[in-house]
C-alpha cells in the first residue's frame, strides 16, 4: 500500500512539474475562463436582481469548459515523446497510474478555479461570507467527478488527431448528472439555504466524484491496453 501511494504521489509531482516548468495549459484554461466570465457580465447584468438565479451556471460554465484545455494537454507530451510507453512498461497496476495522473488534473484544475471563484465574486459582486467556503467545498468532488472523468477519455483520445474536439463533445454528455448537481448545489449556497437541502446536493456531489474516480481506477488499464 505504501508503495503504490509512493508511485501515485511521484507521477503527481512529475505531471505538476512539467505543467509548471511550461504552464502553457494552465495559462491559457485560466485566461479562458476569465474571458467567459467577463463575456457573462455583458449577458447578465450583476445589478439586475433577476439575473441571479442564472449565476450558478455562469460560474461552473467559466469553470469546467475551460478545463478541457488543461486536460487535453495532460497526456499530450507524454505521447508526443514515447514517454507514456516507458511508464507503462514499469511494473506498476494501471489504476494506480490513473491515480497519480487524475490527481494533477484534478490539482491543476481546483488551483484553476479558486482564481475564477475569485474573479466570479468581483465581477458579479458575490457576497463574501460563508457562501465562498460552501462553494470552495462544493468544488472539490464535482473537480474530482470531471478530473476522473476526463482523465480516462483524454487517454483514450490521446492518440487521435482530432483529440481537442472529441474530447469536449464525449466528456460533457457524461457530466451532465454532474453539472447538474453542481449548479443546483451553488444556486442552494448563494440564495443562503445552509440546511438539509444544500447537504444532500453536497452529497450526491461527493458520491459522484467517488464513483467517476473508482470507474477511472478500474477501466483505464483497458484504456492504455488500447
Amino acid at each position: 500500500m505504501g508503495g503504490a501511494v509512493g508511485i501515485v504521489f511521484s507521477l503527481f509531482v512529475k505531471d505538476l512539474k512539467m505543467e509548471f516548468r511550461s504552464p502553457r495549459a494552465l495559462l491559457t484554461t485560466s485566461f479562458f475562463a476569465l474571458v467567459t466570465l467577463v463575456l457573462f457580465s455583458f449577458a447578465f447584468d450583476p445589478g439586475i436582481p433577476e439575473n441571479a438565479s442564472a449565476l450558478p451556471g455562469v460560474l461552473w460554465a467559466a469553470l469546467l469548459f475551460p478545463g478541457v484545455i488543461q486536460l487535453n494537454n495532460s497526456f499530450r507530451t507524454e505521447k508526443e515523446n514515447d514517454a507514456f510507453v516507458a511508464v507503462l512498461l514499469t511494473p506498476v497496476d494501471r489504476g494506480t497510474l490513473f491515480l497519480g495522473k487524475c490527481a494533477s488534473n484534478l490539482t491543476l484544475l481546483f488551483l484553476t478555479g479558486l482564481l475564477v471563484l475569485g474573479c466570479f465574486v468581483v465581477v458579479f459582486n458575490v457576497s463574501q461570507g460563508p457562501e465562498i467556503f460552501w462553494i470552495i467545498l462544493l468544488m472539490l468532488p464535482v473537480d474530482l467527478a470531471f478530473a476522473s472523468a476526463g482523465t480516462i477519455l483524454a487517454g483514450m483520445v490521446s492518440g487521435i488527431s482530432s483529440r481537442e474536439v472529441l474530447l469536449p463533445v464525449i466528456l460533457f454528455p457524461v457530466m451532465v448528472p454532474v453539472l447538474v448537481i453542481a449548479v443546483n448545489a451553488t444556486g442552494e449556497i448563494l440564495l443562503g439555504n445552509e440546511g438539509e437541502v444544500m447537504f444532500s446536493w453536497l452529497k450526491m456531489a461527493a458520491a459522484s466524484g467517488l464513483v467517476f474516480c473508482g470507474a477511472g481506477y478500474l477501466l483505464f488499464e483497458h484504456i492504455v491496453e488500447d
